[in-house]
C-alpha cells in the first residue's frame, strides 16, 4: 500500500456513477452532459469535455422532436427517463469509470450525490419548459 502525500493529491471532485445516474434520471440529457463535460473538464480533456456537451445537445433535440410526435405515433413517455440513465450509465462505464477509480484511489474526491440531484432539478426546469413551449406552439 502506498501513502498519498497531500501535494499527489487531486484538488479537484468528480462526479462517479450514481451522481450522473441520479442527476439525468431527474434532468435528463442535458444534465447528464454537464456531469461528463464537468469531469473530463476537470480531468483536463477540453475536447471530450466539448464533446459531451455536443452529444448531449443533439440527443436533447432528438428527444424533444420524439416527445412532439409521440402522440401521433403512440410512443410511451415514461420509459424515456429509464433509457436515457441506462444509457448515461453505460457512457460511464465505458468512458469514465476508470478514470474516476483513478482519481479516488490517490486521494482525489467524489462529488457528493446532491449537487447532481441539484442538477437534475435544474435540468428537469429546463425540459418542462421548453417541452411546454412545444406544445403550447404545436396547438396553436
Amino acid at each position: 500500500m502506498s501513502i498519498i502525500t497531500e501535494s499527489a493529491r487531486p484538488s479537484f471532485k468528480l462526479f462517479n456513477n450514481r451522481s450522473i445516474l441520479a442527476g439525468t434520471f431527474i434532468g435528463g440529457p442535458l444534465v447528464a452532459g454537464y456531469l461528463f463535460s464537468t469531469n473530463y473538464r476537470r480531468l483536463g480533456q477540453r475536447e471530450n469535455s466539448f464533446k459531451a456537451w455536443l452529444y448531449s445537445v443533439a440527443f436533447t433535440i432528438i428527444m424533444l422532436c420524439s416527445i412532439a410526435i409521440a402522440p401521433v405515433i403512440g410512443g410511451a413517455g415514461i420509459s424515456i427517463p429509464f433509457l436515457q440513465t441506462a444509457i448515461a450509465s453505460y457512457l460511464y462505464k465505458r468512458l469514465l469509470v476508470r478514470q474516476v477509480i483513478v482519481h479516488a484511489r490517490t486521494g482525489g474526491a467524489i462529488e457528493p450525490v446532491g449537487k447532481a440531484v441539484l442538477a437534475g432539478v435544474v435540468g428537469f426546469c429546463i425540459m418542462l419548459s421548453t417541452t411546454l413551449l412545444l406544445i403550447v406552439h404545436r396547438h396553436s
